[in-house]
């Protein structure tokens, strides 16, 4: 199952799993392991008036990296995020890394 280079899900493993009723079915894994902060990254104050695609907008100019901003940060949901809360905004080049097997 093909995944998009800015889904939170790629270079995740794909699990099968083997169901009386339904067969074999393949899925990703709902968690990422935690990332490790990279130096480098910046600092943001985040308010309610930012939503976080436009954070990912304005830093790395694609809404889609929004997840990023989150699993940087340790965060589940974005309505967990407190205002006036500093979170990290980590460099580009550490959430696009694309891992190649090989």
């Amino acid at each position: 199952m093909p995944v998009d280079l800015l889904s939170r899900y790629r270079n995740l493993p794909v699990i099968e799993v083997d169901d009386a009723r339904r067969g074999t079915t393949r899925a990703l894994p709902v968690r990422r392991p935690p990332t490790v902060p990279a130096a480098g990254g910046r600092q943001h104050r985040f308010n309610d008036y930012e939503p976080l695609d436009l954070l990912a907008l304005q830093h790395y100019n694609h809404e889609k990296l929004h997840w990023a901003l989150l699993e940087y940060n340790g965060i589940n949901l974005p309505e967990d995020l407190e205002t006036g809360e500093m979170i990290r905004i980590p460099p580009l080049n550490v959430i696009t890394r694309v891992n190649r097997s090989g």
